[in-house]
Order: structure tokens, then C-alpha cells, then sequence
């Protein structure tokens, strides 16, 4: 989250500034990327840590066909098993660090948003988003 807070300045201001109605974001696997704005959105809603963690971990066993496809791939490739393991485990401590890093590195994420440049305009927007849906 340190190394590309432009991308999540835009991906989360490009959210506060969509058209009402439903919306997609998404990555390769739907578990880091965008697992991380994920759990930002959810924790703007006012969603308890404890069950954004939990909900992270749903990622390996619902996108189950897709991360075996994912590890087939990095396999013929000659990756190695065990990385690839690793790379594509959903497990909750994972969240839970970020969250820590957040309120050790930037105060919470409140103050984190605040370094993105994200305004306080677009971070109302994005809680009265989330809240209307």
C-alpha cells in the first residue's frame, strides 16, 4: 500500500466519482489489489476490522477454480510450488498486518487517505456511496 498509493488514490477516487448504480473493480486473482481497496471501502462503510479480515479469507475458498487455474499456469511456467502457494493463499493474518501497518505507519486510514491526496469531499462520497447501497 506504501509503494502504490497513486494507483489507490485513483482506483478509490475514480469509485467517489462513478455514476450511482452497481460497480466492478477487480485484478488477476481479486485477492491482493483488490482486496486491499476491498477492505478500504468496507472499513470507510464503517464495517468492523474483525470481519473485513474474515472476509478477505473467503477469497481462497470461493475463487477456488480460479486460483487452481492461476497455479497451473505459474506451474508450467516452472514457478515453484511452494511460491506459488505462498502467492495465492487468502489468509486472514495478511489483512490483519495491513490493518496494523495503517495505524502504525499512517495513524489509521483516515490519515492514510489523507496522504493519497483523496479530499474529504471524495472520501464522504465514497461513505455515502457505500452506505446507499
Amino acid at each position: 500500500m506504501d509503494g502504490c498509493q497513486e494507483a489507490i488514490a485513483g482506483v478509490l477516487g475514480a469509485i467517489a466519482e462513478a455514476p450511482k448504480g452497481l460497480l466492478l473493480f477487480h485484478c488477476t486473482a481479486g485477492k491482493d489489489r483488490t482486496g486491499l481497496i476491498a477492505a478500504f471501502l468496507l472499513a470507510i462503510a464503517g464495517v468492523d476490522e474483525a470481519a473485513i479480515v474474515e472476509d478477505y479469507a473467503l477469497t481462497e475458498r470461493l475463487s477456488g477454480l480460479l486460483l487452481a487455474r492461476l497455479r497451473e499456469r505459474a506451474l508450467a511456467r516452472g514457478t515453484n510450488p511452494r511460491l506459488i502457494d505462498i502467492v495465492l493463499r487468502s489468509e486472514p493474518h495478511n489483512m490483519q498486518k495491513a490493518f496494523d501497518h495503517l495505524r502504525e505507519k499512517h495513524g489509521g486510514l483516515s490519515p492514510y487517505l489523507a496522504t493519497l491526496g483523496l479530499s474529504q469531499q471524495a472520501r464522504e462520497q465514497l461513505a455515502t456511496r457505500l452506505k446507499e447501497t
